[in-house]
């Protein structure tokens, strides 16, 4: 998708309760208990992060507002990368079409 793509989607009415089909429900508990296991791991990583600034604190005496600061400085332009990385490629491919539409591949 190009800035200033349109996408038009259409109003779904969304699930509020669980289904009584015992597959679905089957399903989504898998759905859920794979949610959970994330949810952990998010917790997990965020509880080595702290760790990892007390002992830089603790140990080598840096201030961990200063290297959070680092990280998500970095974190952005590496994300910013990404996305103009996958915005060249789309647009490469779009080119290529071009060329097959108008003749000019081989």
């Amino acid at each position: 998708m190009f800035k200033g793509d349109i996408i038009i989607m259409a109003k779904q009415d969304l699930i509020k309760e669980l289904p009584s089909n015992v597959e679905e429900r089957k399903r989504v508990g898998k759905v859920l208990e794979e949610a959970l296991e994330l949810t952990q791991q998010i917790k997990d990583l965020q509880e080595s992060l702290k760790t990892i600034y007390q002992v830089e604190r603790e140990d080598h005496s840096y201030d961990p507002k200063m290297l959070k600061s680092y990280v998500k400085l970095e974190y952005s332009r590496r994300r910013d990368a990404q996305k103009v990385q996958a915005n060249l490629e789309e647009m490469l491919e779009r080119d290529n079409e071009l060329n097959i539409l108008f003749g000019r591949s081989e």
